[in-house]
């Protein structure tokens, strides 16, 4: 069973550094959405996208996150920092019956 995780991205960084990797990071979380590990992700909108990011995330373990992000290149480039939440599902529409 994999556990559910919110990751919230905070940039540590001048927007125009965390612009230049944003392609590379897109790539890279393209491969957590091959793995079944993504849920979803997006720009933290409250800032207009200058504030860093979230991720719904699965994964066997806290450490399985951590490692997930730390080979992201917003963080092997020193650009964000990561704040990883475990938390448990109670209740989810049906259409994420499956994922589960």
């Amino acid at each position: 069973m994999n556990n559910l995780f919110l990751v919230i991205v905070t940039y540590i960084k001048p927007l125009d550094e965390v612009e230049a990797l944003r392609p590379k990071h897109r790539e890279y979380l393209k491969e957590g959405y091959k793995n079944k590990n993504l849920l979803l992700s997006g720009p933290h909108k409250e800032h207009n996208g200058k504030f860093g990011g979230i991720l719904i995330a699965r994964f066997p373990s806290k450490e399985n996150v951590e490692e997930f992000t730390k080979n992201d290149p917003f963080y092997l480039n020193n650009v964000a920092t990561y704040d990883i939440i475990e938390f448990e599902a109670v209740l989810f529409d049906e259409i994420l019956k499956n994922y589960f």
